[in-house]
């Protein structure tokens, strides 16, 4: 008696129809991850290793900022970054879910295209962005708002003389490392830093 009526039970909640991720079920669950991923991506970082002091803070040298909200297909992040050769880089990722797996698609900024991060809302036009495919960043959570990423197989091009480019992406304590270089067949490293560029959240941002 006690089984028919958890099955009558069940039948009536849809229950035994409904899918499950995480423990929970689909329809009274929204994941966090993609959007935990692009708030963090959106944030201000400074060089840990770097000189500062109270009058004088570390210099931010990774900042972005969340755009295209009205957009539906997942949470799209601006990002700079300043190089050690002082050279500027700038991307896009597009940051969702494909299947069970949070994936930050990514995409290149055009030297033209004017940002100005301090503009509310941030304005980007999407014709100044280029898909690099095969860089897909897939990320998997590595604890309580922390996710750990990386480019998955050998599709992300890169320069002659190496065969792909890797990409590694780690966000963990407040703290977000970016290793991006290129690399042989078997992973040894051709061009790019030797180690994960690491940078510290700036309070407040």
């Amino acid at each position: 008696m006690r089984v028919c009526l958890l099955a009558l039970f069940l039948a009536a909640c849809g229950g035994g129809d409904s899918d499950f991720r995480n423990g929970y079920q689909d329809e009274a669950y929204v994941d966090p991850g993609p959007g935990e991923i692009a708030a963090a991506l959106a944030s201000s970082y400074a060089d840990p290793t770097a000189p500062s002091s109270a009058a004088e803070p570390a210099r931010t040298t990774m900042r972005g900022a969340l755009i295209w909200r009205e957009r539906e297909d997942g949470n799209w992040v601006y990002v700079e970054r300043d190089l050690e050769d002082g050279t500027l880089e700038r991307a896009v990722y597009g940051v969702d879910y494909e299947g069970d797996r949070y994936v930050a698609r990514v995409f290149g900024v055009l030297e033209t295209a004017s940002v100005d991060l301090e503009g509310e809302p941030v304005v980007l036009d999407s014709a100044d962005v280029v898909a690099r495919d095969g860089c897909a960043v897939v990320f998997e959570r590595t604890g309580p708002g922390d996710y750990a990423g990386s480019t998955a197989g050998a599709e992300c091009p890169a320069s002659p003389g190496a065969s792909h480019t890797a990409i590694d992406v780690v966000l963990e304590d407040g703290r977000i490392s970016v290793w991006e270089r290129e690399v042989t067949p078997d992973g040894q490293r051709v061009a790019g830093p030797p180690a994960p560029d690491v940078y510290e959240r700036v309070d407040g941002r």
